[in-house]
């Protein structure tokens, strides 16, 4: 990501969901800051409260609830 791939989206609000973990957030946190004032830039940190394990991502919280719904283990 950098801000000439951003700059399609200038008028819009990007939420970013980076991977769980402490290094994963530091990592996007240092990318996104440079770019924050140009951006309307937010990084849900949803993941962090979640039962996943560092280097998860928003896919295998989806994967663990629509498996776990249809009785998939």
């Amino acid at each position: 990501i950098n801000e000439d791939r951003l700059l399609p989206f200038k008028h819009c609000k990007i939420t970013f969901y980076p991977d769980k973990g402490a290094k994963a957030l530091d990592k996007w946190r240092a990318k996104l800051l440079p770019i924050g004032e140009t951006f309307n830039i937010s990084i849900n940190t949803s993941l962090e409260k979640s039962t996943l394990k560092d280097g998860d991502d928003l896919g295998d919280l989806i994967i663990n609830k629509y498996s776990k719904k249809n009785g998939e283990t």
